[in-house]
């Protein structure tokens, strides 16, 4: 059996997280003193810098920590197989993820756990609308791993392909909706006049839905044009 991953705690704006679990796997945000020690131990230079890049941001903004971390991933036993993280908190609702897992642990369909898992915690952030990855040109693998997740091509970045996936579309009104009945069903039975009650609820439903969901698209639409005028300034 590996060795098995520590609690991670975070200040700040972050709740505490001690990891994402998988079906198989436990993903762990590394600490800051977790990260320097990887730093150090590390022999390739290309990564020795990457980590450290990593420790300026994680020191230089802690209530972003997650963010700018490693994510160890680890086998459910906690052994550890690869690791992902995030190039910085969001800018414009985008967030970028990068993704490895070590040579004797691929073809398992691990990569496209650990990214969904990744992912979706992103997307469970208020300001996160969009994830995306970059692909070198020959790495065939790791393309498919976003497809299977249904990413979708996005031109061209720094290391090659380019890819990304939209958050789903809020359905506030459908939630709501029920809430409303609900709610309009107890106003309704108590003042002894049912249908009342459930027009009143279903009025609440949709108006308070109606507004989470137009905020929702209004915010995604402003990131949206944000993104399109980033992208149109370096292209130039």
């Amino acid at each position: 059996m590996g060795r098995q991953p520590e609690e991670y705690s975070d200040k700040g704006k972050m709740k505490l997280m001690k990891e994402l679990k998988t079906k198989r796997l436990l993903i762990v945000p590394l600490s800051i003193e977790q990260l320097s020690d990887k730093m150090k131990k590390e022999q390739d230079e290309h990564m020795r810098k990457a980590y450290a890049e990593m420790l300026i941001g994680c020191t230089e903004h802690p209530n972003e920590r997650l963010w700018y971390t490693d994510w160890q991933i680890y086998l459910r036993g906690g052994t550890p197989i690869g690791s992902l993280g995030f190039k910085g908190p969001p800018i414009n609702g985008e967030v970028e993820i990068g993704y490895g897992i070590d040579e004797a642990y691929r073809n398992k369909g691990y990569s496209t756990e650990a990214v969904k898992a990744a992912m979706n915690w992103a997307f469970s952030r208020d300001q996160v609308y969009f994830v995306t990855a970059e692909t070198e040109p020959d790495n065939a693998a790791s393309r498919r791993v976003l497809e299977k997740l249904a990413f979708s091509p996005w031109g061209m970045g720094k290391e090659g392909p380019r890819f990304e996936k939209e958050r789903h579309a809020s359905t506030w009104m459908s939630v709501y909706l029920s809430v409303g009945m609900c709610f309009g069903a107890s106003i309704g039975l108590a003042l002894g006049n049912l249908s009342i009650g459930m027009a009143v609820g279903m009025c609440f439903g949709v108006a308070v839905g109606a507004s989470l969901d137009n905020r929702d698209r209004n915010k995604r639409a402003a990131f949206r044009a944000a993104r399109d005028r980033g992208r149109a300034i370096g292209d130039l």
